[in-house]
């Protein structure tokens, strides 16, 4: 399902910069590591809680009948509870999104758990038994739930707003990025955030802005 004016195809082709950017931050944690892991796991709970917040006071499970089986915060916080730490989700100061910028939020969020498939075989071969105990999260990454997401995509009609669905998406990897820069250990050499914030409003606070054309 990734043909050339598919919606999703829109969203990846508008997106795939910020993607690789936030690849790029997220390789500089070490997830064997407990230090690492934990502060990966908290880089990742305040975007992910934050943003799931925003879809529910917006009606996220009229678009998703599912929803509930999709949400992953209670998992996520459970894991920073069994490693000593807890998240400081950012409070996103912002009216109901459209329909069209939550799918394009959801397309980040669920497209999070193809990753999370590589993510969870190198938690899961720590020595460390706190970190290969608390990976709730990550286990969350059954790949039918990406591609039924893809089907009500490109079947709905409440996401015909590409450009509401790019700024819902933009935004949504900008917010994980800045989270990730806050909280890494380290980050690769030679590795910029900087052009992934040029087309979006500076402060996420203000919620799902339109990009800057």
């Amino acid at each position: 399902m990734n043909e050339p004016h598919s919606r999703r195809s829109t969203l990846k082709q508008a997106t795939d910069h910020l993607h690789r950017e936030l690849d790029g931050i997220a390789s500089g944690y070490e997830l064997r590591d407990a230090d690492h892991y934990a502060a990966f796991l908290e880089a990742s709970a305040g975007p992910l809680i934050a943003l799931e917040r925003v879809l529910e006071s917006a009606g996220v499970a009229q678009l998703l009948p599912d929803w509930s089986e999709r949400r992953r915060a209670d998992l996520l916080l459970d894991d920073l509870r069994r490693l000593g730490r807890q998240a400081t989700p950012p409070v996103l100061r912002r009216a109901s999104p459209s329909p069209s910028e939550m799918f394009g939020v959801l397309y980040v969020l669920e497209g999070s758990r193809l990753g999370a498939r590589w993510l969870y075989a190198r938690v899961c071969s720590s020595p460390d038994a706190k970190v290969s105990e608390a990976r709730s999260y990550l286990a969350a990454h059954n790949p039918s739930l990406w591609r039924s997401f893809l089907e009500i995509l490109e079947s709905s009609p409440h996401a015909t707003d590409a450009q509401g669905m790019i700024s819902g998406a933009r935004y949504a990897f900008v917010l994980f990025q800045r989270s990730l820069v806050t909280f890494a250990p380290e980050i690769p050499k030679g590795n910029s955030v900087t052009p992934a914030y040029a087309g979006v409003h500076p402060d996420p606070r203000h919620g799902l802005p339109r990009a800057r054309e």
